[in-house]
């Protein structure tokens, strides 16, 4: 069994969502309703708690709610808030019993708030089993949940019970390409990737124009250099749905690969050419075609025109609708500003999080990738690509051992994502380099080695 290190997506993935749980909890800070019938020096101590919380100063925030503890041990704001400044300095033992004993005096309208902390707690500390079980309950009332039981499910290599919580979703919302490249990492983790083509074909049967399950289907011929399967099933696709571009790098790759020229050469151009392919797939099938043209002199000329037509294409390409994608490349910070615009509308939207933090990070606006990074993980707590984010930014920000714990936890939580392990140990390695780290440093840098050999 493969052994698992993270949830991606950014894959990508794979994609869960907290907000609305955040919003509720900043909603329902602690105010004197909450705190019910106590004495005046109660309420002293526990307001110089809040106090010190709010300037992020949780040591004295705890010495004050001790106090308060000492006058009434049973009052369920000042154990709630003593777990939340616990967990604060990330003293796991002392804060899961002061939200476990806050959870026995909470009514029933605070419990939730009192779940999503302790969901938090086992998160940022790797106890995932007992994630489980407050994400269990949590998704009762929050949908979203339910996609960080399938992270978790996924983490923790319950391959049939994250197939089942994918299916689960995909019968309340629809299929979607993120919940399928997740369900394809699993199949994969748990080899047994004729599980996956059984399903997709079973999708394909039951709706003939299911995009994704074509998209799938063609990833994983491919994969097997089933040439002909590739072939079959996308000019089926060709008819069914004529407008779907996603079809023609698979096409075009199984034609290079099976030396049909003349239909080689027609499909690679219409890849190249079509704006909704994605560079990546773009760059996949001008290499495929390169290695062809080696082997057959007589099409080198090809390949020059089919990379003169792919330059020409992407200079005079644009997406009205996407105006950070149009600016990306020209103009970053004109991206950056339309981004965060977006994010404002769509605020847990994993895609612009990215987009945010690559250009943040890009631009060098380091202490703003921290913030966004921070903001990311609050409605995400599970996804590797954000601590690892976090990292760079605490890296540059001289925040080194800082860094270096965000990196662990992104490390941890990686599954079947080369690219990002790549970048976690490359920025291992700079750091042990800057500490003259040399058998931690040559320990990443076989990392490296092996990563680069993988791809």
């Amino acid at each position: 069994m493969k052994k698992i290190r993270y949830i991606s997506f950014l894959l990508c993935l794979f994609f869960s969502g907290l907000l609305m749980a955040q919003k509720e909890i900043n909603q329902h800070d602690v105010s004197r309703d909450d705190l019910g019938d106590v004495s005046d020096q109660f309420q002293e101590h526990f307001f110089e708690a809040l106090a010190q919380e709010a300037i992020e100063n949780p040591e004295k925030a705890i010495t004050a709610l001790q106090k308060c503890l000492e006058l009434d041990q049973s009052n369920f704001a000042a154990l709630f808030l003593m777990g939340k400044n616990q967990a604060q300095t990330d003293a796991f033992q002392s804060a899961e019993p002061y939200f476990k004993k806050a959870l026995k005096q909470a009514k029933p309208d605070q419990e939730k708030y009192v779940h999503v902390h302790l969901y938090r707690l086992y998160i940022a500390h790797k106890a995932f089993q007992n994630a489980i079980v407050e994400a269990k309950i949590l998704a009762e009332q929050n949908s979203d949940y339910q996609r960080e039981l399938i992270n978790l499910y996924h983490i923790t290599e319950q391959f049939d019970k994250a197939l089942e919580q994918i299916k689960i979703y995909d019968q309340k919302f629809g299929y979607s390409e993120a919940r399928d490249q997740q369900r394809m990492a699993i199949y994969k983790a748990n080899n047994t990737e004729d599980a996956a083509r059984d399903y997709f074909k079973m999708r394909l049967n039951r709706n003939t124009q299911d995009c994704g399950a074509y998209k799938f289907l063609n990833r994983i011929y491919l994969s097997r250099n089933a040439f002909e399967e590739v072939i079959t099933l996308s000019k089926k696709a060709e008819k069914e749905l004529p407008e779907f571009a996603a079809i023609l790098p698979p096409m075009a790759l199984a034609y290079i690969k099976s030396e049909q020229t003349d239909l080689a050469k027609k499909y690679a151009r219409k890849a190249l050419n079509n704006p909704m392919i994605a560079e990546k797939e773009k760059v996949e099938v001008i290499n495929a075609y390169r290695i062809f043209a080696e082997k057959n002199a007589d099409i080198k000329r090809d390949l020059i025109d089919l990379l003169d037509q792919a330059i020409t294409s992407e200079k005079n390409t644009s997406s009205q609708a996407e105006l950070g994608n149009f600016y990306k490349d020209k103009d970053p910070e004109n991206a950056l500003s339309h981004y965060r615009k977006a994010l404002r509308n769509k605020p847990n939207d994993f895609k612009l999080y990215k987009e945010i933090l690559n250009l943040e990070l890009y631009l060098g606006k380091f202490e703003e990738a921290r913030k966004t990074s921070q903001k990311a993980l609050e409605v995400y707590p599970s996804q590797g690509i954000f601590y690892y984010t976090n990292a760079v930014a605490l890296f540059e920000l001289d925040a080194v051992e800082n860094a270096l714990n965000q990196l662990d936890m992104s490390l941890s939580l990686l599954i079947e994502d080369t690219e990002l392990e790549l970048q976690i140990h490359r920025l291992y390695l700079k750091i042990y380099q800057a500490q003259n780290n040399t058998e931690k440093g040559a320990f990443h840098q076989k990392e490296i080695q092996r990563l680069k050999e993988k791809k």
